[in-house]
């Protein structure tokens, strides 16, 4: 499939992302009010109500948007609003889009992650899984901080020299970057 898609022109390729996006769009519209609550996806998390579904396709735009934004701006950020949206699905990106051999390399540790906008703690646990839970860690082993955006953007694989974030003590931005590769 991708080697049909790689061979389009990049013009063509817009016209067959358009056409495919207003079909799957028409697609959710159809969907009845009384079917919304019963209707399930299948997506890579599982089987997704519609409005689960909904979000996790809204959270693709959002990224897949900046892609292109920062290939023509490369200041451009997400917005406040795709980043709260990206954030409800934050632990699903980081355990599911991670790299092994890093995850196996850097566990076992504890990182508190603090953000900055909103002043936000969090636990990014790197053990045999790994996961990114809305607490405060105990007894930390490192500390990340920045803003929420860049936070986000580093879980995502889009991370740049430039984001204000900072690592310290056993795991660096670099041993990060490394644990998220992007997709």
């Amino acid at each position: 499939m991708w080697e049909r898609w790689d061979a389009l022109s990049p013009v063509a390729q817009r016209a067959a992302w358009r056409d495919a996006d207003e079909r799957h769009l028409a697609l959710l519209d159809a969907v009845g009010p009384g079917q919304r609550t019963s209707v399930r996806v299948p997506y890579f998390a599982g089987l997704l109500d519609l409005a689960s579904y909904a979000g996790h396709r809204l959270s693709e735009q959002a990224v897949h948007a900046w892609d292109v934004m920062v290939a023509l701006d490369e200041r451009a950020v997400l917005t406040a609003p795709d980043v709260a949206l990206l954030w409800e699905r934050i632990d699903l990106v980081a355990t599911r889009f991670r790299d092994a051999d890093a995850l196996t390399r850097l566990a076992p540790q504890r990182v508190r992650v603090e953000i900055t906008d909103p002043g936000q703690t969090l636990l990014l646990d790197i053990d045999t899984e790994l996961h990114l839970y809305p607490t405060p860690p105990t007894d930390p082993t490192a500390l990340l901080t920045g803003p929420a955006e860049s936070a986000l953007r580093l879980v995502y694989g889009r991370n740049r020299p430039q984001d204000p974030l900072a690592a310290t003590g056993p795991i660096s931005l670099d041993d990060l970057r490394t644990l998220f590769p992007g997709f």
